[in-house]
């Protein structure tokens, strides 16, 4: 039964397992580095984050055309801090709010 909870039954499970690793992505070894440094200095600085009362998030904007390696980088990125992915079919959304409330409600479950 679909609830506020999770998005009105928008959230689906859907089983992530990708095989790609960030040590191994054709991309220019330093910026490779600069992702892995600052993927590692994030997911340890929690409570630095807490103290400062700040949100412990980290965004990342990837963008181009399709076939370069976005959805490849983000799974080498999930897979390297052990995080969960999620896909959502932003043709189902209606308006700001809509999209506001679901990602809210799925931040809230997923803690």
């Amino acid at each position: 039964m679909a609830s506020a909870r999770d998005g009105g039954g928008m959230w689906r499970p859907c089983p992530f397992e990708h095989a790609a690793n960030i040590n191994t992505l054709a991309m220019d070894s330093s910026r490779n580095m600069e992702i892995i440094e600052d993927l590692d200095n994030f997911t340890v600085a929690k409570n630095y984050y807490l103290k400062m009362g700040k949100p412990w998030k980290r965004g990342y904007l990837i963008y181009g055309p399709s076939g370069p390696g976005k959805s490849t980088l983000i799974a080498c990125m999930a897979n390297l801090v052990k995080y969960h992915v999620f896909e959502l079919d932003l043709t189902t959304i209606c308006n700001n709010s809509e999209l506001r409330t679901l990602l809210v409600c799925k931040i809230h479950y997923c803690d």
